[in-house]
């Protein structure tokens, strides 16, 4: 079974590899023993007024989600409050997250208001770096796109397949990249990372490396929704993980470049 880096939409993925009827049972092929699974009542497929989701329901809840950030980003550099919303922004988007791993639910109002709080934080950071290396805010918007591309077509040629391996080993290194990012908050003099020195791009390269290969496993987390029929309502959870994902690629892809100047 797919699953994905998001922890909460891993933990909805709870579903027997057997193939899932619109009623939420399993189809037993000839000749094998039923197979129980369990599935949280939300991620059933869609009942009555309910839609399945589709892919331009990912499609569109993710750029809307995406536009958000941006406009809050402008905004924030635009007014000059990026820098006093910085730490708020910050704690509403730790909180939200927080929130969703609690009461996983499909909210558009969750997902733009963390794309907003999102936005404030890029907003802040890219006028800092902008304002030491001219252009590098086009150059890693470039680049966030270009790997978001590239993983997307690795996923359906299949080059990379998810497996149970795969994710568990992509789940430690997220783990371990975390750690080393609340670490270094604390204690940036000891850490040192952010330096510009050889071993500050090797970890940033695999920090970027990380965030690649989760695409790959959101892909597959709205892969096997789309397939379980599940509401469209859920295209904005989908959305809320793929814009973790592509505001840590930025952000990466920022600090590499400022390294390459």
């Amino acid at each position: 079974m797919r699953t994905t880096s998001n922890p909460v939409i891993r933990n909805l993925l709870t579903v027997s590899t057997e193939t899932i009827n619109g009623l939420g049972d399993t189809v037993e092929p000839a000749g094998k023993k039923r197979k129980r699974f369990t599935t949280r009542p939300s991620l059933r497929a869609a009942t009555g007024t309910d839609r399945p989701l589709t892919v331009d329901d990912v499609v569109t809840k993710t750029g809307l989600s995406l536009a958000v950030v941006v406009a809050s980003g402008l905004l924030a550099v635009w007014t000059g409050l990026g820098t006093v919303l910085f730490i708020p922004a910050l704690l509403a988007a730790i909180g939200l997250t927080v929130y969703s791993l609690i009461r996983p639910r499909p909210s558009a109002a969750v997902t733009l208001t963390y794309s907003a709080a999102e936005g404030v934080m890029l907003g802040s950071v890219t006028a800092l770096f902008e304002s030491v290396y001219n252009g590098i805010a086009t150059q890693a918007v470039i680049g966030t796109a270009g790997v978001f591309a590239g993983m997307l077509i690795v996923y359906k040629t299949r080059v990379l397949r998810v497996t149970p391996g795969f994710v568990r080993w992509i789940l430690i290194a997220g783990a371990g990249a975390l750690t080393l990012l609340v670490a270094n908050a604390f204690f940036p003099a000891t850490l040192a990372f952010r330096d510009g020195s050889t071993s500050s791009i090797i970890i940033t390269v695999a920090f970027l490396a990380i965030g690649a290969l989760s695409l790959l496993l959101n892909f597959a987390a709205a892969d096997q929704m789309i397939r379980l029929g599940v509401p469209a309502t859920w295209s904005w959870y989908l959305a809320f993980g793929l814009i973790g994902c592509l505001v840590w690629l930025y952000l990466e892809l920022l600090w590499l470049l400022s390294y390459l100047r």
